[in-house]
């Protein structure tokens, strides 16, 4: 006879049912899980935004910005601290960020900051390891681009530091070239003192000449007095001009005195200054050489720079070329002070140097008025010595002897005249030096503010360079806070199997108690209720006596796993008592769905949009998110909704099954003709109540 299972339509069915059980089981899962690490972006953040910026930035605004766009993020303020912490515990958000009060304060002044990130544990394990992870990845994220804002800083402050080096040294070789001529020009001085110096020896010697010349002339005077008085008259006027000439001898000698003091002040001086100027060209050799060196370690420094967001180990190297840097910058600080002294010196010397080639020129023309005054008594003097002696024979000696004091006079007073002439031109030479030295210092002074402001603008980019390094290595702290404790792997699939366990139990139930007619259906209610309280009691008790479990509200964990096992029961007897085979094999299919979509291990951002959209409505949804309420605290405003939509399915369920007539029985017909399933697995005893 034919086979009923193999030979009917309806057998063909419930074989194909069958057959498709494991590819709905392993492809729903499957597909539920298949890459859930590759949509992380999807799980929902909140972001407490408590930063309060420093000197118009605002750190913690550039933070969020900086997070991806298709992250799924909830932006709160700082006074909305306590929403967050709803939504965490609710699990509406998985993850919260918070942005400190003095986030941007400590980022902008070499500190610390820290972020914190709080997570729930309890709502689903393993979305708290994620989000430990995805915690991890901001901070990294966070921290490379601070870092490479650091690095972009360091470039270009290593190129301002470039290029105040540059002008520094271009501002040095100007000085340099400038000093030179300082040097040059001392030089010319110097020359022009000596020749000064000679043209007053020469002077000297005119002088003393005379004086020598005077005193013979007075004698032959006083021989000549000595000798007649008829010429009293002459000689009186010959008195007259020798007391004049003798007065223009007394001014001459005066003069000379100051000429002379006046000339030891200015060779004093010249000495002095061409003293300075050496100095001052020995200093700006320094600077130079002290540029060099540093123009070399910043370009070092900037290629580091440019290396270090790729190589963290030049970061060390980096900071002791930093540290060099500063170094060199203090120490071309001090030789740009100590020019600065030494350019204030000479330029006091100069001015010293100026006042006195005045009063030597001012000294030099009062000698000159009193040569002529004195040269002017000279020729008098000679023509009433000329006039004496055409008057008297009798003193023909004494004239001869005037005549050649008069002529001695003559002739110092013209070497005193030579001697003046070469002196002024010594003293024009000397003021024209002084104005080629004075230019040149002026020349000197020019580029020294320009070198200045190249030291301060060289000083401000080293101190914008040397950033604390071990900070820019790790410039981002966290903190993670475990909301409702830290728990583990086994707490946090409990819920997940737990449920699972109840449903598979009341499924097997029905295998043992299987639906009918409604004549039987009070005795098959009560006997798979007693089987449903049976597991209920066993499972709980077990699990808690064989594994570390400990529910955080152990009398709540008690309730919930009843009603979840009677809710288990009453959708299985629904199905059983109304569909018969059909009803257990839509049971099956259920489960298949609901561990995928119920979130039960992976949040379910992390599954396809399908399972997404019928999370909320699963029973194994309300079950698990009640269980974890009494494991860890978690779902806590989610927690009565749930309890009375498993509570109204519950009664629902019931209500269909006991009172609601009718029965439509998808039965698989059996294997042979006349015989059950059940007649065919165990032919000498029933594997079914037949209640």
């Amino acid at each position: 006879m034919r086979s009923p299972l193999l030979h009917t339509m309806k057998g063909w069915l419930a074989l194909a049912a069958v057959a498709v059980v494991p590819l709905l089981y392993s492809g729903s899962y499957l597909s539920a899980f298949w890459n859930p690490y590759g949509h992380l972006n999807d799980l929902p953040l909140a972001i407490v935004n408590q930063d309060q910026g420093y000197k118009g930035h605002h750190e913690g605004q550039q933070l969020i910005k900086s997070l991806p766009k298709n992250w799924h993020t909830r932006i709160l303020s700082g006074s909305q601290v306590k929403e967050a912490n709803n939504l965490l515990k609710s699990g509406k958000v998985d993850m919260i960020i918070t942005i400190p009060p003095n986030y941007s304060r400590d980022l902008l002044t070499d500190k610390a900051p820290s972020l914190d990130y709080a997570v729930d544990p309890g709502t689903n394990y393993l979305t708290g390891i994620l989000m430990t992870r995805e915690a991890d990845s901001i901070t990294q994220d966070v921290t490379s681009q601070i870092q490479t804002k650091i690095a972009h800083q360091e470039v270009q402050a290593m190129t301002l530091l470039q290029h105040g080096a540059i002008k520094l040294h271009e501002g040095t070789h100007q000085l340099a070239q400038h000093v030179q001529g300082i040097n040059k020009g001392g030089q010319a001085l110097t020359q022009a003192a000596t020749q000064l110096t000679t043209a007053s020896q020469q002077l000297a010697q005119g002088s003393h000449a005379l004086s020598t010349g005077f005193v013979k002339l007075s004698q032959g005077m006083h021989h000549i007095a000595t000798q007649s008085d008829q010429f009293s008259q002459d000689m009186s006027n010959v008195a007259q001009h020798t007391h004049q000439l003798s007065t223009g001898l007394m001014q001459e000698q005066e003069g000379l005195d100051t000429f002379f003091g006046q000339f030891n002040q200015l060779a004093q001086g010249s000495t002095t200054l061409a003293s300075d100027g050496t100095k001052l060209s020995q200093g700006t050799l320094g600077l130079s050489q002290v540029l060099n060196q540093q123009h070399a370690l910043i370009a070092k420094a900037q290629r580091l720079a440019e290396e270090a967001p790729n190589n963290p180990a030049d970061l060390s190297e980096l900071e002791a070329i930093l540290n060099q840097l500063s170094a060199s910058s203090t120490q071309i600080t001090q030789l740009s002070t100590t020019l600065a002294t030494q350019n204030s010196q000479l330029t006091q010397g100069l001015n010293t140097l100026a006042s006195q080639s005045q009063q030597l020129s001012d000294a030099s023309h009062a000698l000159e008025q009193s040569t002529a005054t004195l040269t002017q008594g000279a020729a008098s003097l000679s023509t009433e010595a000329a006039a004496l002696s055409q008057g008297s024979h009798m003193l023909s000696q004494a004239n001869q002897k005037l005549s050649s004091g008069s002529q001695q006079l003559q002739s110092s007073l013209a070497q005193l005249a030579h001697g003046s002439v070469l002196m002024n031109h010594s003293l024009a030479s000397l003021g024209s030096h002084l104005n080629q030295y004075t230019q040149a210092v002026n020349q000197f002074m020019s580029p020294i503010p320009s070198i200045s402001h190249n030291l301060s603008t060289l000083a401000q980019g080293l101190q914008q360079t040397k950033k604390p390094l071990n900070w820019a290595s790790q410039p981002i702290q966290t903190h993670m806070t475990n909301i409702g404790g830290a728990g583990n792997y086994g707490t946090g699939l409990s819920p997940y199997f737990l449920a699972l366990s109840l449903w598979v139990g009341a499924l097997v139930v029905t295998v043992l108690v299987p639906g009918g007619d409604k004549k039987g259906l009070r005795t098959r209610e009560w006997v798979s209720l007693g089987l449903a309280f049976a597991q209920i009691v066993i499972l709980t008790t077990g699990i808690l006596w064989l594994l570390p479990l400990s529910p955080r509200y152990a009398l709540t964990f008690w309730g919930i796993m009843t009603l979840v096992g009677l809710t288990w029961w009453a959708i299985m007897r629904l199905l059983v008592e109304k569909f018969g085979d059909g009803g257990r094999l839509f049971a099956i299919v259920l489960l298949v769905i609901q561990l995928s979509g119920s979130a039960g291990t992976y949040p379910i951002e992390l599954s396809p949009h399908f399972f997404a959209v019928i999370h909320p409505y699963l029973p194994m949804t309300w079950a698990i998110h009640v269980m974890r309420y009494a494991l860890s605290g978690s779902y806590s405003t989610v927690l009565m909704p749930d309890i009375i939509r498993l509570s109204l399915t519950f009664l629902a369920a019931w209500v269909i099954m006991r009172f609601v007539p009718g029965r439509l029985a998808f039965d698989a017909p059996p294997l042979a003709p006349g015989e059950s399933v059940d007649d065919q697995q165990h032919p000498s005893s029933p594997t079914s109540l037949s209640l």
